[in-house]
């Protein structure tokens, strides 16, 4: 993202206000009459609001705006705030229906400050070119109840924040293998760590399984369901180790093997009160390593008796909670 001159010392918040208005506002210097509808698009780019956040706080400087899917006949506003140093860096993109684009930036000391004074620009730019250009055909309006959704750039693209917390779930292994652990997620990936244990039963005693494995999940898109839920689909890859123990086997001795499992999932998120982010994980992965562990029936050399071996696919449920740091 291409800055203009920068400042160290902080703004005030009147500053920000003022920045905004005689950046936007004061080369057009006109009264500005009421208008009908002026269909908007909005995407938003923040660690303090999402695209909902964003069109309200517009919205309270032009009620005339009115939330559009991106299309032709539609105002176009983006808004990215990313953290620098002890302050916040805000860049406002607005293009018209009529193919005129402009570009704005501002600097606050809170994020939530720099989001508002953006907002503002957004609304007295997009009101300003609503008075002199010829109002098109807006497309037929769409519930109220049931937001459009919308596919943002790649994850990586945009500013994000660290999101650190406790996993816990289950995985189609041994019947249903349960599992904890604990993860952190940044951008676009998410990597866990996590111990589950399961047993198997055989005559005289049974053998015990613990898994310890890291799993690393690349989720480049993500899709936003409104009301603070999100999609992200994910291609996954697990690996770690599968340890085996014996219980009231005669001569019974541990083995130590790999696991190596790549696969698919998909995250259901939602942005709870800030900082709390939860999150729901379905995947499946397939083992590349498929040893199977049996034990013995008599004496060394003699016939054995096989116990588990990994299936062809493992299915995986998991429960998130974490906190977003900055």
């Amino acid at each position: 993202m291409v800055r203009g001159p920068r400042f160290r010392r902080r703004s005030p918040r009147w500053a920000v206000a003022l920045v905004a208005f005689v950046g936007v506002a004061g080369p057009l210097a006109v009264s500005l009459p009421a208008r009908a509808e002026v269909p908007v698009h909005v995407g938003v780019r923040a660690p303090c609001g999402d695209d909902t956040t964003f069109f309200a706080k517009l919205a309270d400087h032009a009620p005339s705006v009115v939330r559009r899917s991106e299309g032709p006949g539609t105002d176009e506003v983006r808004a990215e705030v990313v953290p620098e140093g002890e302050s916040f860096v805000g860049a406002l993109t607005v293009r018209h229906r009529d193919g005129q684009e402009g570009r704005r930036e501002v600097r606050g000391e809170t994020c939530e400050q720099v989001l508002s004074a953006l907002a503002l620009m957004g609304a007295l730019a997009v009101e300003a070119r609503a008075a002199t250009v010829a109002p098109a055909e807006p497309p037929p309006a769409k519930p109220a109840s049931a937001p459009p959704a919308t596919v943002d750039r790649p994850a990586g693209s945009a500013p994000s924040s660290w999101i650190a917390g406790a996993e816990g779930g289950g995985a189609s292994m041994l019947g249903v293998v349960p599992s904890i652990g604990a993860f952190v997620d940044r951008s676009f990936l998410h990597v866990a760590g996590s111990w589950g244990t399961g047993n198997a039963a055989v005559e005289t005693g049974s053998l015990r399984f613990d898994f310890l494995l890291v799993r690393a999940d690349v989720c480049p898109w993500r899709v936003e369901l409104g009301l603070g839920f999100a999609v992200r689909p994910c291609g996954a890859v697990g690996g770690g180790v599968v340890l085996a123990h014996g219980r009231g086997l005669p001569d019974a001795a541990a083995s130590t093997r790999p696991w190596v499992a790549p696969g698919a999932a998909g995250w259901l998120e939602l942005k709870a009160a800030d900082p709390l982010r939860l999150g729901l994980r379905l995947g499946v992965e397939v083992p590349v390593i498929r040893d199977d562990f049996s034990v013995a029936l008599g004496a060394a050399g003699g016939p054995s008796r096989s116990v588990w071996t990994p299936p062809l696919a493992t299915f995986t449920l998991a429960l998130a909670a974490g906190m977003r740091f900055p």
